[in-house]
């Protein structure tokens, strides 16, 4: 037996919305991040066989504001 769940809207905690489904059934989500960072210059030789932060300097997009 299917079991069946019948919303429009699913909030999160704080109330505002996590998704919604429309009336063909389509799931809308209003927040999607994405970021595209890269390194506009050569990094000079480093050891890189441990954990290092790489300094990514240049931005094209940020939508959610994810990177700082």
């Amino acid at each position: 037996m299917a079991s069946i769940i019948n919303v429009d809207q699913i909030n999160n905690a704080a109330g505002t919305t996590a998704l919604t489904v429309d009336t063909s059934g389509r799931i809308l989500t209003p927040a999607r991040p994405a970021f595209s960072v890269y390194q506009s210059s050569n990094l000079s030789s480093q050891n890189y066989t441990d954990f290092t932060k790489v300094p990514f300097d240049t931005k094209d997009f940020d939508v959610g504001t994810n990177v700082t």
